[in-house]
């Protein structure tokens, strides 16, 4: 019989040119790993130090085997005899990702739909019920994509340590809701979505609401306060005069004008005093 496609390892091959315990691994990990596993041990003082260790800085199950040269069970096993408890949840639920993200279920359900958030199909219980089973590894990957940035804040993740990874990841990348967005900028909502509409303000999308990203809207207000300290032009007056006459508000009108509301109702005042505007 043909031995283990693994260096250092002197078992027998069973299953795809691996050993049963490579097999295992890799089906549970992603990866082989190197040298001959051995479930069995000795568990000296360096080594549990070194799984105390481990622990400690998040490592999963999985990932302390590869490093340790050892299967899973044996990992499990050692911490049960020892008494030594897992720093991390060794894998996510539905429930249990929206609530250290602080999110809805339906924001969940949501980022596995659009393929988002890996997840597989997994029979819970006794009736064989199917729930969405969700690794660390696929939750790490979710939080590490800018892409899926403005689905979560860092500030309503409730996990302590999951908060700080993202924290790490995410930096001080922060999107703004659309409320948010309008009282920074000191306009009405309206002008925010014809600044959207006209495509100055960049927009992601998270269900059913809208996030901006901070420094898009960092560079609008710079922009805009630059253009508001100039003075009105005869063309400016005469968009003015035009917008009011169809019909549109002072919301609207400093929205497509980039200027203050109260600049705006200024020169409607001036305007309304010399005649342009009725």
């Amino acid at each position: 019989m043909a031995a283990c496609s693994v260096d250092g390892c002197t078992r027998a091959s069973e299953v795809r040119g691996l050993c049963r315990p490579h097999y295992q691994r890799l089906t549970t990990t992603g990866e082989v790993g190197s040298g001959d596993i051995r479930a069995y041990q000795h568990w000296t003082r360096e080594r549990r130090w070194e799984l105390d260790e481990l622990l400690d800085k998040g490592w999963s199950d999985e990932r302390i085997a590869v490093r340790l040269g050892t299967t899973v069970g044996a990992i499990r096993n050692a911490r049960q005899r020892f008494g030594i408890k897992a720093r991390i949840r060794q894998g996510h639920t539905l429930t249990t990702v929206k609530r250290d993200m602080g999110v809805s279920q339906t924001s969940v359900e949501r980022w596995i739909r659009d393929g988002r958030l890996e997840a597989s199909r997994t029979s819970v219980g006794f009736g064989g019920r199917l729930a969405w089973k969700i690794t660390n590894r696929a939750l790490e990957s979710f939080i590490r994509n800018p892409d899926h940035w403005h689905c979560w804040d860092v500030d309503n993740i409730t996990d302590e340590h999951l908060r700080a990874f993202a924290q790490s990841v995410r930096g001080d990348v922060r999107y703004l809701s659309m409320s948010e967005v309008a009282r920074r900028a000191g306009v009405s909502v309206t002008a925010i979505w014809n600044a959207i509409d006209s495509g100055t303000l960049p927009v992601r999308r998270a269900g059913r609401y809208l996030r901006i990203r901070e420094s898009d809207v960092a560079a609008g207000i710079a922009e805009r306060t630059e253009h508001a300290n100039g003075p009105y032009s005869k063309r400016d007056d005469r968009q003015i005069v035009e917008l009011i006459t169809s019909g549109a508000s002072i919301d609207d009108v400093a929205g497509e004008l980039r200027r203050p509301v109260a600049s705006v109702m200024n020169r409607c005042q001036l305007l309304l005093q010399e005649g342009k505007v009725r």
